[in-house]
């Protein structure tokens, strides 16, 4: 959950980078942006790693790593397409939507997921 709470608390630092109108608002953006998403980096394998067998983890941060590239990759390729539509200010601000959409997903899921590891701690005797 804390990924999801990470994702959509940098949504409005993303969006006062884009729509912030001078360099100090776009430096308050940066920073917000940056902080959480060095959240979000720095809990993403110690999450997935919960959940993931020993003799899967080396295969799976490969395979994190390759779709993070991909997909990363390709956010300058969009906002180069926003750009010529909408313009670079309000093109940033649209990849917040992104941003909205991961946290929303991750969120939805991981409450159930969440509820369930709880009740099985709980049932085993495990402090939650």
């Amino acid at each position: 959950m804390l990924q999801a709470w990470a994702l959509l608390l940098g949504v409005p630092f993303i969006l006062l980078t884009g729509l912030g109108g001078n360099l100090f608002w776009m430096a308050v953006g940066l920073a917000g942006f940056g902080f959480f998403r060095g959240i979000y980096d720095t809990n993403i394998f110690a999450a997935v790693f919960d959940v993931i067998d020993r003799q899967y983890q080396a295969t799976l941060s490969g395979l994190m790593g390759f779709a993070a590239f991909i997909l990363g990759g390709t956010a300058p390729w969009v906002l180069g397409i926003l750009k010529e539509h909408i313009g670079l200010r309000n093109g940033i601000a649209w990849l917040a939507a992104g941003y909205l959409m991961a946290g929303l997903v991750i969120a939805i899921w991981g409450i159930p997921a969440v509820k369930r590891e709880l009740g099985q701690r709980s049932r085993a005797g495990q402090r939650c």
